[in-house]
């Protein structure tokens, strides 16, 4: 999941590129190329959070955390997941269906929206913060609980801090480039809020990796 992130952020960078260039000239360009990075965008997103999902689930699957897997927690992450797909469908059309793209001078802006121009981020935004907090919160539980269990020292206290530090990054990167978008760059020029939007799905996706034990063999395999 991490390695098609990765990819696919790529991909999108590239994108950047051929707006910066032609954005201010051609018309087809900021349609497609914007709708292109709309999509992008949302699949690194799910890409992502799908890689904390399936960790928090394999954690109440081992048998010394089972007892753990109570209705509640597992009502929590099945409707996560279903919340995550239906807002990051959502996302795309907000994007793709509620406005249309035009060229000027400075670059590709929005040329007319049937709603306002920050639901869209907005909406973004909030989301994904809202997975963070919860899929954080999913994965904590069980090792705290398992902590409290055992007694003398235990090798899951670093993992505890080394995941709560890369969520903990995550979450002020994503509500910093959030407030950035939405009130910094609100009338500039519109390639650069999409470089902050890079900005933050690389962050996000170096503190995911970063969370893990093997950090160094996953950022630099």
């Amino acid at each position: 999941m991490c390695l098609v992130a990765s990819f696919l952020l790529f991909f999108r960078i590239i994108a950047e590129f051929i707006e910066i260039s032609h954005g201010e000239t051609s018309r087809n360009v900021c349609r497609y190329v914007r709708a292109f990075k709309s999509v992008v965008h949302s699949l690194v997103v799910t890409c992502i959070y799908l890689v904390l999902w399936i960790r928090q689930r394999r954690f109440y699957e081992t048998p010394a955390l089972e007892y753990l897997s109570t209705p509640f927690v597992r009502s929590m992450s099945f409707f996560v997941v279903i919340i995550m797909a239906v807002t990051n469908i959502c996302n795309i059309g907000l994007y793709l269906i509620t406005r249309a793209y035009t060229n000027l001078t400075r670059g590709c802006v929005v040329e007319w929206s049937s709603i306002s121009k920050l639901t869209p981020g907005l909406v973004l935004f909030v989301s994904t913060l809202t997975f963070q907090l919860v899929l954080l919160g999913l994965l904590i539980y069980p090792l705290f609980h398992h902590l409290k269990a055992c007694s003398g020292p235990s090798n899951e206290i670093p993992y505890i801090k080394r995941v709560t530090v890369a969520a903990m990054v995550a979450v002020i990167t994503d509500i910093t480039c959030g407030a950035v978008t939405v009130f910094a760059l609100k009338n500039t020029y519109g390639s650069m809020r999409q470089v902050v939007y890079d900005i933050d799905m690389l962050i996000l996706l170096i503190a995911i990796c970063m969370s893990f034990e093997n950090w160094r063999h996953r950022l630099l395999p």
